[in-house]
């Protein structure tokens, strides 16, 4: 039986809330669209790549009755697919352990039917050989050349895939390959690993949110940087520092340093802010547009249900009074 990780947090995340609103739905239903979904990738895309999958199978398969193709985009603008990769978000950090567990059983599965074939072959080995039957001593048409059946190709060997792992520093050989243990470290390995060290405390250093810093180390390894590289990457947090378009006085829009790394972050436009955005990233110093009624329109809390915000709303953007003059004692009988 196949499962999936799911959180308590999911239906009120700031991201079901903008699936909801662009979709025009509630929540249990926006909720039920996405775990529908997720439980048929688990069966038929493991990968979670929806490259090769049309609109209207994701669709189907997350029972949406609508269009097709604005339930697909809904879920990329709320960042439930990756628009770049076409991937479900944060795929394998959910259905990773399940994928890596039916693999496993699998292996398992196969050494037990070799194991069993085995001991068959050994008990039918020993076994007392009954007593012939005499064949039909009819001889064969010789006129005809005997029958040879054609030669079967050997089945292919299947092999089990794994998960490549990201290597740590710690995981980096001392020796080169072909070279004797001799217990003592290869100079130019253990210079690699010092300047790989290196380059990951100057990352980890520049970067304003510090967070998950083994995940990040995994990831920065994985990369594996060059100097110019790296000098790309400090460059890239420095402008978004001083664009405004990260803030240090609010990290939570910030994404984790792994995050940015798996991401490619230091290939991002960073777009001209103005001011301090508080790390929202839409260019507007962390406040919604300006009406032409001159009042700012209130952001929706991460909090607020959709009845909330709507009642906030409205409270915030009623018709203001306009006071007398004199003030309201001027007035009669006040």
């Amino acid at each position: 039986m196949a499962w999936i990780e799911s959180h308590q947090s999911l239906a009120t995340h700031r991201k079901t809330m903008h699936l909801e609103a662009l979709l025009n739905v509630e929540t249990p239903q926006a909720v039920g669209h996405l775990h529908l979904l997720w439980w048929w990738a688990l069966d038929n895309v493991p990968s979670g790549n929806l490259s090769n999958i049309t609109d209207e199978v994701v669709a189907r398969a997350s029972h949406w009755k609508g269009d097709c193709h604005t339930f697909v985009q809904a879920l990329i603008e709320s960042g439930f697919i990756d628009d770049s990769t076409k991937y479900l978000h944060d795929w394998n950090d959910y259905a990773g352990r399940l994928i890596a567990k039916r693999e496993a059983n699998t292996l398992r599965m196969r050494e037990q039917r070799a194991t069993h074939v085995q001991r068959t072959t050994i008990a039918h080995a020993g076994a007392t050989v009954p007593n012939p039957t005499v064949p039909n001593p009819t001889v064969p048409n010789s006129t005809l050349p005997p029958y040879i059946p054609p030669a079967r190709e050997p089945a292919p060997v299947k092999t089990e895939k794994t998960q490549d792992k990201p290597v740590t520093a710690s995981e980096i050989p001392d020796t080169a390959p072909g070279m004797p243990v001799s217990g003592v470290e290869n100079p130019q390995t253990k210079l690699n690993k010092t300047i790989i060290s290196a380059n990951f405390e100057t990352f980890w250093k520049s970067y304003p949110k510090k967070m998950s810093k083994g995940d990040a180390e995994k990831a920065f390894l994985k990369i594996n940087p060059d100097e110019s590289l790296l000098a790309v990457m400090l460059a890239k947090i420095k402008e978004a520092l001083d664009k405004g378009y990260w803030s240090l006085d609010n990290k939570k829009f910030i994404p984790h340093p792994a995050t940015w790394l798996n991401r490619r972050g230091w290939e991002d436009e960073i777009p001209e802010t103005g001011g301090n955005n508080n790390g929202r990233g839409d260019g507007t110093g962390g406040q919604k547009p300006i009406p032409a009624s001159g009042r700012a329109l209130p952001r929706r809390e991460d909090y607020e249900s959709p009845e909330e915000y709507r009642a906030r709303y409205q409270r915030e953007h009623a018709a203001p009074v306009e006071t007398p003059p004199g003030g309201y004692s001027a007035l009669p009988g006040v």
